[in-house]
């Protein structure tokens, strides 16, 4: 059974009016640049595998607080340690992120349905403890798993508590997008318990990588699925619940760069233009 939580904020809109000052001439030159859009609504799933609901809602809720959702978005929480989700319950929303505590009731059915949400046109963001081989079974299985779905692969989960930071000398300049709003140079990530350095598999972009030489982030060729070698978390710093955000908000193709002064901008109001509209006639 899923959850829902819906966000509402209130924004302003500002609109430009156009004055008429011309006949029958032809259309006169572009106007000015508009207001730059803002990120628009998304629909997200968190699916963990937790000893209580309430653990995925913190999850999923933090998240929302750090990254930058438009008003109108909805996360939806569904904890897969009991039960396993249909299609049906994946279905409506952009981005499914996936993560465990314990074991999923059924890590093969929870694969298989997360890779029919891929081929059915979903996006999935998945972290640390899907990758982790351990004794307590935390690793994700099935078709989500294997090569051209997962850009990582199984790998022997470790008690490694050091922190994790991006090794920035092989970090492609710009950084990519998933990083937006995080300071590396001063993030550093917490790891926990049945961490792994899993295998790239597959053809795929690596993000990431920390400066253990352990792989970090990565995404599949198609772009559909991302790995974050991370655990998310309600009370981590606050650089580590963005970079999850992030990660949904880029597969959901609504990630926007933060303007000069660090701040997020407002979405735009229905029927605005991105761009300004084309200048009056002329005579």
């Amino acid at each position: 059974m899923t959850a829902r939580y819906r966000m509402a904020a209130l924004f302003v809109g500002c609109v430009a009016a156009l004055t008429a000052c011309g006949g029958d001439g032809p259309t006169g030159p572009a106007g000015p640049e508009g207001p730059r859009g803002g990120p628009g609504p998304v629909s997200y799933l968190v699916i963990g595998a937790e000893n209580a609901d309430y653990r995925v809602a913190e999850v999923a809720l933090s998240m929302f607080g750090e990254g930058s959702f438009a008003p109108g978005s909805t996360v939806d929480t569904f904890n897969a340690r009991t039960l396993t989700p249909t299609l049906n319950d994946l279905a409506p929303h952009d981005v499914v992120l996936v993560y465990g505590d314990f074991a999923f009731a059924d890590s093969i059915a929870v694969g298989d349905v997360l890779a029919d949400y891929v081929d059915a046109g979903g996006n999935v963001v998945l972290t640390q403890r899907c990758f982790s081989i351990t004794s307590n079974d935390e690793a994700l299985g099935g078709r989500i798993m294997t090569p051209g779905y997962s850009p990582f692969g199984l790998g022997p989960g470790a008690a490694d508590g050091t922190d994790r930071i991006v090794d920035l000398s092989a970090l492609a300049l710009p950084p990519h997008p998933v990083f937006t709003g995080i300071d590396l140079v001063q993030a550093q990530f917490p790891a926990f318990p049945s961490y792994s350095n899993p295998p790239v598999q597959g053809t795929v972009t690596l993000i990431a990588v920390f400066t253990n030489g352990h792989h970090g982030v990565a995404i599949n060729a198609a772009g559909t699925v991302m790995a974050i070698n991370l655990a998310p978390g309600a009370a981590l710093p606050s650089e580590t619940v963005r970079l999850f955000a992030n990660a949904v908000l880029f597969l959901a193709g609504e990630l926007r760069a933060p303007d000069p002064d660090g701040s997020f901008p407002a979405p735009l109001a229905n029927g605005e233009e991105r761009h300004g509209p084309h200048g009056p006639e002329e005579d």
